[in-house]
């Protein structure tokens, strides 16, 4: 596989495979769903997109009965049920993922990478998804509607788990003990009291913990540290240039400015600070 892509460093096979890919880079992606107006390089993968607004499943899930458009799609979903190791792990804080491309925009955290700017705004984002997701916020389009109710989500992943509250279904299982969950983030959090692994790891710092929340809570740590940081510093620097200020000002010298009875009058003295 001799044909290396200049800007993430995946290899190809091929000349004509690597310049397929390369659109992704360049976001020259004619093909648009008319659903939600993703955009993508392809017509084939247009076509494969477009059954997610469909209710064609073809591949379903033997554990729970979640289905989905394609087989790649089902064996991702397994290993939420299975015991099998993610195959994908950063280098840097070991955390692992199910997806490669889950692991390429991950390591933008530890480079500070941000590519996909906003097209309406001045954010950018580390990954071409969640900058498109973001702009939804601006276009208002919100393409999942709840099957049951008149809800709509700017994500399939939102509205599949909004429509567990209708159905009662909670496909997310403990692998220790009987309590299961309508969202995987709830099961991963959950298992940690069993297994007392600490998934959240700050890049910071690398403190560790078992809930995302806890995680929140630490990096605004950090933040309010870094604003007092650097409160002090303007204070610190305000008063060095007040001191400058009253150093070069007559009114700091020493000495009596008047005299009572002959005698200095030392209530007229003005402290050099």
């Amino acid at each position: 596989m001799g044909h290396q892509c200049a800007s993430c460093g995946l290899k190809f096979r091929t000349k004509d495979v690597l310049i397929f890919h390369e659109m992704n880079h360049a976001e020259q992606k004619p093909f648009q769903c008319d659903t939600c107006k993703k955009h993508f390089s392809g017509s084939n993968a247009l076509k494969v997109h477009q059954r997610c607004h469909s209710e064609e499943k073809a591949f379903v899930c033997s554990t729970c009965g979640v289905g989905f458009n394609q087989r790649s799609q089902l064996i991702t979903h397994e290993y939420d049920h299975g015991d099998a190791p993610l195959p994908f792990e950063c280098e840097v804080c070991k955390k692992a993922f199910k997806r490669k491309t889950n692991l390429i925009n991950h390591m933008r955290l530890h480079t500070g990478e941000r590519p996909f700017a906003c097209r309406h705004c001045s954010m950018s984002f580390s990954s071409y998804t969640t900058r498109q997701f973001h702009e939804m916020v601006h276009t208002g389009i919100r393409p999942f509607k709840c099957s049951y109710c008149d809800r709509t989500f700017t994500l399939k992943r939102l509205k599949l788990e909004h429509e567990c509250k209708h159905t009662g279904i909670k496909p997310y299982k403990c692998s220790h003990c009987d309590k299961a969950f309508t969202r995987k983030q709830f099961q991963v959090d959950h298992e940690s009291t069993h297994t007392g692994v600490k998934p959240y790891r700050c890049h910071l710092c690398n403190c560790s913990y078992s809930h995302k929340t806890n995680l929140r809570r630490h990096l605004e740590s950090h933040e309010l540290s870094q604003q007092k940081a650097m409160s002090s510093n303007e204070t610190s620097s305000s008063a060095s240039t007040e001191a400058m200020a009253s150093t070069n000002s007559p009114a700091t010298d020493m000495g009596p400015v008047s005299t009572v009875d002959g005698h200095p009058d030392y209530q007229c003295f003005q402290k050099v600070v």
